[in-house]
């Protein structure tokens, strides 16, 4: 259990619980490059990390790990969903929270958000993030900053191509010899 990484902002309401990422700040840039596709692929692994966290049962610090309860393993759902008391929580009762995560791509090419396509979902897990009376705070909604550093690791070299294609392409429109130009001229 860790906390939720710093460069990461949640919005925690029921109606629409979802996460941005900074993805200048997760690269340690001074912008992100305008590539809609490397943020899409950077969403993804976002959603598939966390996804793979709650079906763990790994959930953000201040969460019970303590598995489904007789009660709920006794309920019409607990029975349904083939769920036995003590058992390891996975949030994948019918499997439409997790699912229903999706990646936006805000109009500013430095961020990317993760949410639910569907209010219900979206309330679900606000439930399971928040705890309540009758349901445990089980946070799994986020990634902690080792975990969001993994995922930078993995698209760093395509992030660095895509930054330095397009600080080329500014230094162009602005009229300024760039390297390759430079060699070019020399050849």
């Amino acid at each position: 259990m860790g906390n939720l990484s710093s460069d990461i902002k949640r919005k925690n309401s029921e109606e629409d619980l979802r996460l941005t990422v900074n993805l200048s700040e997760m690269f340690n840039l001074p912008f992100f490059p305008q590539d809609d596709g490397l943020r899409q692929a950077i969403g993804q692994a976002i959603i598939d990390a966390i996804v793979r966290k709650a079906e763990n049962g790994d959930f953000l610090s201040g969460s019970t790990r303590k598995g489904y309860s007789k009660a709920y393993s006794e309920s019409d759902a607990g029975v349904i969903y083939g769920k036995k008391a003590g058992a390891r929580v996975n949030l994948r009762a019918s499997g439409d929270m997790l699912n229903s995560l999706t990646v936006d791509l805000p109009s500013t090419s430095n961020k990317v958000e993760i949410a639910f396509i569907d209010s219900l979902e979206s309330q679900k897990a606000h439930g399971h993030v928040n705890g309540s009376e009758v349901l445990p705070k089980r946070d799994f909604f986020g990634l902690t900053n080792k975990e969001l550093s993994d995922i930078a690791k993995r698209f760093d070299s395509a992030v660095s191509d895509a930054f330095a294609l397009e600080l080329v392409g500014q230094t162009v429109e602005q009229g300024e010899e760039t390297d390759l130009d430079f060699m070019a001229r020399l050849s």
